[in-house]
């Protein structure tokens, strides 16, 4: 029923946007498109671009081919064509491949995704928007006593995000893959369970949430457009209001959950009455169209642009596309990123330098901007040490080391590959543990290595102790980190030392 519900919203969508033949549609925007820039008309401008505000912008036609093919493969992923299998069965193969290496290989991507809030706080600040409270209202619609704001949620529009909860996890990193029931509820079950799901599905939320709650907050003070920040007017011109459209928005009732606080809905937007027919319908769309763009922007998920990027060069069921996802399995969530935070960060710094150059003025210190890409790199280093405390050992020092980065990448896997023993029973322990089904869950991970994995590496490799205290040298050596549940033993010797991750280490 919810794949009905949702092929039929998509269909709808295309449309209003593109006519009822939609797939034809689009062929007469890029070929209108293509005209325009061979005639010199089109307006496909980079922030280069505006220190030369008379001259048309260099490479146009080729910037339009460049985008209509993107444009092309983002319908395609939209409407299913990407999705169509050239050959079923070795697509679900595929498919069912891709379900258990997430189930195998994304059980700690909560870990990752606990710099989350650090994404809203920069979606928050680039809409002029209160930056405070980031964490605290993710953590509200987690909380299980707290079920009024999640209901509230749903009925305020964001259904969509909450009834289409299966697989959320995993398609917030690789999108959607067709594959046999079995293999998707294994990895829905261990992305659940690992609260990957749960923690996406509270930041979409909250982040809507906050936007309807600020904007019933500039309603309710009765704010005229030139009062507004202007970032706010920024991100209501991004999204196609103006002036006239705010007007109307400021006419609409607010809808009052609780006590202090006051929600602008599109339900009530909606009823606002208006002389052109048709046009608070409109509003309210273009209004939720709004909250969930920029709650994409708040938490970052696997987006048609970022699946573009390396999907949709050939059909389902083929060799190619086997090659290609093997390639880029997790690698459309870091271009999603890059698009949706890093590139938006980037262009709004780049548009200001240049204009001030423009004006003939030195550039401005992007205070800002620098706050921002500080944050992403505290986000970084904790989700680094929550990894590490999850595996045993304490927190990795972070005082005066610059080389942490080398070591934890090529530095990190030669010494791997030196300290690795390779008879038979090693081996076979490793790959046991690295390729069982829920066995990477963050907060089960470290009783599973040691209670059940460790167990059996002791019985089919006889040189395992060696290789735990050789192990726990490397880290001490290496690091100047201790265990505090130690490979091999039963139970913890102590809890995690956090101040260690602001000591010196040894030298």
């Amino acid at each position: 029923m919810t794949h009905h519900v949702d092929e039929m919203a998509r269909e709808i969508a295309s449309m209003e946007v593109l006519g009822p033949n939609p797939r034809a549609g689009l062929r007469y925007a890029v070929n209108l498109a293509s005209k325009a820039a061979a005639e010199g008309e089109a307006d496909v401008r980079t922030p280069f671009d505006t220190l030369t505000p008379g001259r048309a912008p260099d490479g146009l036609e080729s910037r339009v081919r460049s985008q209509a093919r993107l444009a092309e493969r983002m319908f395609a992923l939209h409407s299913g064509e990407a999705y169509a299998a050239v050959d079923g069965k070795l697509a679900r193969v595929l498919g069912d491949a891709v379900n258990v290496t997430v189930s195998t290989k994304l059980g700690a991507a909560f870990l990752s995704a606990v710099s989350d809030p650090v994404f809203k706080k920069l979606s928050r600040a680039f809409n002029g928007m209160p930056e405070a409270g980031a964490v605290r209202s993710t953590v509200r619609m987690l909380t299980p006593g707290i079920a009024g704001d999640r209901a509230v949620a749903v009925r305020s529009g964001l259904i969509a995000e909450g009834a289409a909860q299966v697989m959320q996890g995993q398609a917030r990193y690789i999108g959607d893959f067709a594959a046999h029931a079995w293999s998707r509820r294994l990895a829905d079950v261990t992305l659940r369970w690992s609260l990957l799901s749960p923690w996406t599905q509270a930041g979409k939320w909250s982040s809507g949430m906050e936007l309807m709650g600020f904007m019933g907050d500039l309603v309710r003070q009765r704010q005229g457009w030139t009062q507004l920040h202007r970032d706010v007017r920024a991100m209501l011109e991004r999204h196609g209001f103006d002036e006239s459209d705010w007007a109307v928005l400021r006419g609409a009732e607010l809808y009052a959950p609780r006590d202090g606080v006051s929600l602008l809905r599109p339900e009530e937007i909606e009823r606002v009455q208006v002389g052109e027919p048709g046009r608070a319908e409109t509003l309210a769309r273009r209004f939720l169209e709004m909250v969930h763009v920029e709650m994409a922007f708040g938490t970052p998920s696997a987006s048609y642009r970022g699946q573009a990027a390396f999907f949709g060069a050939s059909g389902r069921g083929t060799f190619l596309d086997a090659i290609i996802r093997s390639v880029s399995l997790f690698n459309s969530f870091p271009v999603t990123v890059f698009h949706l935070t890093t590139a938006r960060l980037m262009q709004r710094a780049m548009s200001l330098q240049l204009k001030e150059i423009a004006k003939g003025r030195a550039p401005k210190r992007l205070v800002g901007h620098r706050a921002g890409v500080a944050a992403l790199m505290q986000g970084g280093a904790m989700s680094l040490q929550l990894k590490e405390i999850a595996k045993g050992r304490d927190p990795r020092p972070m005082a005066d080391e610059g080389g942490e980065v080398i070591n934890l990448t090529a530095g990190n896997a030669l010494q791997l590959a030196q300290g690795e023993d390779t008879n038979a029973g090693a081996e076979l322990s490793s790959f046991v543990r690295n390729n069982t089904p829920g066995g990477s869950i963050w907060y089960l991970r470290l009783a599973f290595e040691r209670l059940l994995m460790d167990e059996v590496e002791r019985a089919v490799n006889p040189d395992a102790h060696s290789r735990w205290r050789r192990l726990q040298r490397r880290y001490q050596r290496d690091y100047d980190q201790e265990y505090w549940w130690r490979p091999g033993e039963a139970s913890p010797d102590r809890l995690p030392d956090a101040s260690a991750a602001l000591s010196q280490p040894e030298r």
